[in-house]
């Protein structure tokens, strides 16, 4: 049963490397993980097709560089009432909640509460807050200027239920160090990010880094992916994980260039293929973001939009 599971999770969103099949060099070496991205590529591809009909074609900026702004993302007067609520709602749980603070190394588990729960990656704060009673950042997520963009973008239809009001709130970095400020990609295939910033994030708030075009599937990618799944079969347990990362450095030589920041304006859009290199900008301690939020992850080889 376990290689039959196994062999289950090679058609699935399975990342690690731990399994016999999914850590077994030689598989790697023969090219199973480019053959997994290539494979999730088409199957995206095809469900993009089927819901260009509805939603219409994806913008050329994301197709060229896998990541997306869009300044005025919402209509101002629904704009204007769903930070209102967002910052009555963010206020009322922390006086309920106090944001509590962490000097723990690596990813933290969900910290769950009546609404949300919280986050830490090293000292950095992630609160996740439901929209359950938050109506107009409820129709916010319905709309179809931020619905349709972002179904073409997953290849599935979106759904409410997947977002949520994210506060990030930057650590302390002598105490913690953020993992999410090291250039990495999520996992092998597209995953969607997006975030409606409901206030300015200004370059020393720690914005959004983004390298462009490094979500495609070149063969150059596909040679690093390939040495890096190989590298990921050894013995060493903590070697296992699946969300690779990267030196700026090692980036010429995949034809890419450095990470670019993004700052942007309130009620501005901005949404992202993770396959592509990231990184959470560095601020001083405190900086703070808020944001609509939607994490959008598909079966990787649906050949339908689920």
């Amino acid at each position: 049963m376990g290689i039959v599971r196994e062999l289950i999770d090679v058609l699935g969103p399975r990342k690690d490397f731990r399994g016999p099949v999914l850590g077994n060099a030689r598989l790697q070496k023969l090219g199973l993980q480019p053959a997994r991205i290539v494979l999730s590529d088409l199957a995206v591809a095809g469900r993009r097709a089927q819901l260009r009909v509805r939603h219409g074609a994806l913008p050329e900026a994301f197709v060229r560089d896998g990541v997306l702004v869009l300044p005025e993302a919402l209509p101002s007067g629904l704009f204007d009432a769903v930070r209102a609520e967002a910052d009555a709602k963010v206020a009322d749980v922390a006086a309920r909640h106090p944001r509590p603070s962490s000097s723990r190394a690596g990813f933290g588990e969900r910290l769950p509460f009546d609404g949300g729960f919280d986050r830490f990656d090293g000292s950095t704060l992630n609160r996740f807050l439901a929209l359950d009673d938050l109506p107009h950042a409820s129709r916010a997520v319905r709309d179809p200027r931020l619905s349709s963009v972002a179904a073409m973008a997953a290849g599935f239809r979106t759904r409410a239920e997947r977002f949520w009001l994210y506060e990030t709130v930057q650590g302390d970095e002598a105490r913690a160090p953020d993992l999410q400020k090291e250039l990495h990609r999520d996992t092998f295939h597209s995953t969607i990010k997006l975030w409606l910033f409901l206030h300015d994030v200004r370059p020393e708030d720690g914005p959004f880094e983004y390298v462009r075009g490094s979500h495609r599937a070149t063969p150059a990618r596909l040679r690093w992916e390939r040495a890096r799944a190989v590298e990921r079969c050894g013995r060493d347990a903590r070697s296992h994980g699946g969300a690779f990362r990267i030196d700026v450095d090692e980036l010429a030589t995949l034809g890419l260039a450095a990470p670019i920041a993004l700052p942007v304006r309130a009620n501005t859009l901005v949404l992202a293929d993770t396959r592509g290199f990231h990184r959470r900008g560095h601020a001083p301690t405190g900086a703070y973001r808020l944001a609509l939020y939607a994490s959008l992850r598909s079966w990787p080889f649906a050949p339908v939009p689920l």
